[in-house]
Parts: structure tokens; C-alpha cells; sequence
């Protein structure tokens, strides 16, 4: 998960941004049910910091559009990345951990073994 803004935003000329220099500017993120939501919620909430929520949407492009408009900074994962964004250097590295869920049932396909024997490569 990487913070990004569009360009032309104040924090983008930084090196480095805290949280509490996030704090300043309000942002666009997934609505509250969300992990990715509640994971900007924790980090601010244990620096004593509120989020300036201007909208929300589930929609990541929609969340990247307005970013790329100004309306607020985001957190978006790296495939949505393009020249249109600015990743901000936060200094406090956000991370969240995907799940793989199978029915003990029922057997797999072959591209499903083969996709859960790329995630277990991956992780090791």
C-alpha cells in the first residue's frame, strides 16, 4: 500500500511525510468496513491522530481519480501506480495481509493448485 497524491499537491515536494504531516491534508479512501481503511485508521489512531475522510468509494479507480484531482491524498496498492499519481516517502510502512480461502469439500482445480502453490512460493 503506498500514499499517493496527484500532482501539484503540497506534500509532494517533501522527502519524507509523517502521519501527522498527512493529518494536515484531508484524503480519499475505501469506506470504513474496509481493511485497507481500517489499517490508515489504526496508524493514525496510535499517534493520536483523526483522518480528514472527504469521500469514500470501494472503487480504486475511483479513489486514484480523485487523488489525481486533488481532492485528497490516498492509499492505494502499487498495480495502481501511474504517471498521473505521486507516491509520497511515508516513513511508516503500511502493509496488509491477504488471505486464501478454499472450500475443504470440494477439490481443487488444476489453475487453483497451481495458483495456491505460487502464493506459498511467494511468501516463503
Amino acid at each position: 500500500l503506498l500514499v499517493v497524491v496527484g500532482a501539484g499537491h503540497p506534500l509532494q515536494a517533501r522527502r519524507a511525510v509523517t502521519l501527522a504531516q498527512l493529518a494536515a491534508f484531508p484524503c480519499v479512501l475505501p469506506t470504513v468496513e474496509t481493511e485497507t481503511h481500517l489499517i490508515m485508521q489504526r496508524a493514525f489512531a496510535q499517534q493520536g491522530l483523526k483522518l480528514d475522510v472527504q469521500m469514500s468509494t470501494n472503487n480504486l479507480q475511483s479513489l486514484k481519480m480523485l487523488a489525481v484531482a486533488g481532492i485528497g491524498w490516498s492509499l492505494l496498492p502499487k498495480t495502481m501506480l501511474d504517471n498521473d499519481l505521486q507516491v509520497l516517502n511515508l516513513q511508516q510502512k503500511l502493509s496488509r495481509n491477504l488471505g486464501l480461502v478454499v472450500h475443504r469439500r470440494r477439490s481443487q482445480s488444476n489453475a487453483a493448485k497451481a495458483m495456491r502453490l505460487l502464493i506459498a512460493q511467494a511468501v516463503e
